[in-house]
């Protein structure tokens, strides 16, 4: 089956790539970046590079420097792939259109090239300074780079111009917490988290594009983990616990976000050491587990525990993960000074 499904790929890419510059002329003409860098992706994934077929775009090579941590450690971003050939070569085509500058973006961001996205992002908004999407865009970006007062200066905007999106309240959330400011966290997060559905059944948008009225429950838990994380550090228990016993038991069934429905179990007291146990072996989920159980213990008093996962966390590679992210802020401003 596995061999039908490449060799399905690879017949698909073929056909696609063999007329590559008609195939791009029509979609650049359509402004369907998205659709292009879909392509992209799976023919990469297939082994036929877009490039292969002369579609490398043209221009001054990019610069994929690195940047530090906030403990000092330099965080590397990975090689560009074919659908950042394919979003570049798209952008030559059409280089002040927002949907291609965002869309290039985006296909950076994949490869954690967050200088180049970034600076995408804010050409975007030279043209649309009201573009809520770019706006939340680099704010996320912002929150990578450690660099969380920009953050919070677009993720607000951001907010004011689109006040139910999930993806500038989540970020705009999160970036509140990393600077300590746990109550205006807790807050944003609420202020998703409480709108009522619109539906019965959420339409599993992804946490790019979503509404608040319209969350899917891996979107819901991401939410209420962040939201009782900061109620806890803000010394409000009594709300944290009130924010979680309110969720309902959820299908590990979601799109995106499912180790949250996890972590939502190790903030109330349950399974904590046997998930912690079960992600360590099997790889996913570390950086989403690993903080839930971190932030529980450290707030219950168990600073040795709580530190001893905050270490492990930020040794890893996955830097820009939240949850490495508050590790790393949690460690450097010396919250397990002189623990062991």
């Amino acid at each position: 089956m596995a061999n039908a499904r490449r060799s399905l790929f690879s017949g698909l890419c073929s056909s696609v790539l063999s007329r590559g510059k008609i195939v791009v002329a029509v979609l650049v003409k359509m402004k369907r970046p998205a659709i292009l860098l879909a392509l992209a992706a799976l023919c990469g994934g297939a082994g036929i590079a877009l490039q292969s077929r002369g579609l490398r775009a043209q221009g001054a090579p990019v610069q994929t420097g690195p940047i530090t941590s906030l403990l000092g450690r330099v965080l590397m971003p990975r090689p560009s792939n074919a659908s950042v050939d394919s979003a570049k070569y798209l952008l030559t085509k059409q280089p002040n259109d927002v949907g291609t500058l965002v869309a290039t973006g985006q296909a950076y961001d994949g490869v954690w090239q967050f200088g180049e996205s970034i600076g995408l992002y804010s050409k975007a908004l030279t043209i649309a300074p009201k573009d809520a999407r770019s706006l939340s865009f680099r704010g996320q970006r912002y929150l990578s780079t450690r660099q969380f007062d920009r953050a919070i200066a677009d993720l607000e905007i951001a907010r004011k111009l689109s006040p139910q999106s999930f993806h500038s309240l989540y970020h705009l959330g999160l970036a509140y917490y990393y600077v300590g400011r746990y109550a205006e966290a807790a807050s944003t997060f609420g202020q998703c988290a409480d709108v009522a559905p619109r539906t019965a059944a959420p339409s599993l948008l992804s946490s790019s594009v979503a509404h608040c009225d319209d969350l899917h429950d891996g979107l819901r838990f991401a939410l209420a983990s962040w939201r009782s994380a900061a109620l806890m550090r803000a010394g409000r228990m009594g709300e944290a616990k009130t924010v979680l016993e309110k969720l309902p038991t959820s299908s590990a069934t979601v799109p995106e976000g499912r180790w949250y429905i996890d972590a939502v179990d190790i903030a109330r007291g349950r399974k904590a050491d046997t998930l912690w146990s079960s992600v360590q072996v099997n790889g996913g989920g570390v950086l989403t587990i690993g903080y839930a159980l971190a932030n529980l213990s450290i707030v219950r008093g168990d600073s040795a525990k709580g530190c001893r996962i905050l270490r492990e966390l930020v040794s890893r590679e996955e830097w820009p993960g939240f949850g490495y992210i508050g590790a790393e802020v949690d460690l450097s401003r010396g919250r397990c000074n002189g623990v062991k």
